[in-house]
C-alpha cells in the first residue's frame, strides 16, 4: 500500500506545483504552499469516499485550492503586519515632527506681529471674511498679512537645523 500512496503522490506532483505556483510569488512561499498541498493530499486520499460519483483528480484539485486560497490569504495577512510593524516606528517619528512643528507654529505666532490674523485663520478656523470683519478691514488686506507671515514663517522653517 505505501507504494501505491508514493506513486499516487508522484502523480499527482505537477498538479500541486502548478496550484502552488498559482497562489505564491517567489520560491520560499511556493515550497511552503506545497508541503500544505501534500498533506491536503494525503488528507484527500484518507477521505475520499468512491460512492459519491466524484473523480478524485476533481476532489483533490478543489480541496487542494481552497488550501492554497487560504495559504495565500494567511501570508498575506502575515506580509502586512510585517509591513506595518515596520513603518510604526516611521509613523511616530513623523507625528513627532508634525507634533513639534505645531508647536514651534504656535509659539511663532505669538512672535510675528501678524501672528494673531494666522492664528485665528489657521488654528481656530476662522474664515479671512470673518476676520476681516472683525478687525473692520478688507479681506485682501488679511490675506496679505497671512501672505506676509507664511513667507516669514517659511524662512524660519528653512533655517533651523534638523
Amino acid at each position: 500500500m505505501k507504494e501505491i500512496d508514493e506513486q499516487i503522490i508522484l502523480n499527482y506532483t505537477p498538479i500541486l506545483n502548478k496550484i502552488a505556483r498559482h497562489y505564491t510569488n517567489n520560491k520560499w512561499d511556493f515550497e511552503d504552499c506545497r508541503q500544505e498541498l501534500y498533506l491536503k493530499l494525503l488528507q484527500c486520499l484518507e477521505v475520499y469516499d468512491m460512492n459519491k460519483n466524484i473523480p478524485l483528480e476533481a476532489f483533490i484539485k478543489i480541496c487542494c485550492t481552497h488550501r492554497a486560497i487560504s495559504f495565500a490569504k494567511n501570508l498575506s495577512r502575515h506580509n502586512q503586519a510585517e509591513v506595518l510593524n515596520e513603518y510604526e516606528d516611521e509613523i511616530e517619528l513623523v507625528e513627532d515632527n508634525v507634533r513639534e512643528l505645531y508647536e514651534y507654529f504656535i509659539e511663532y505666532c505669538k512672535t510675528h506681529k501678524n501672528g494673531d490674523i494666522v492664528k485665528k485663520k489657521y488654528i481656530e478656523g476662522v474664515t479671512t471674511k470673518n476676520i476681516a470683519k472683525e478687525l473692520n478691514c478688507s479681506p485682501r488686506w488679511v490675506n496679505k498679512k497671512i501672505k506676509s507671515f507664511n513667507k516669514w514663517f517659511k524662512k524660519e522653517i528653512n533655517g533651523l537645523e534638523c
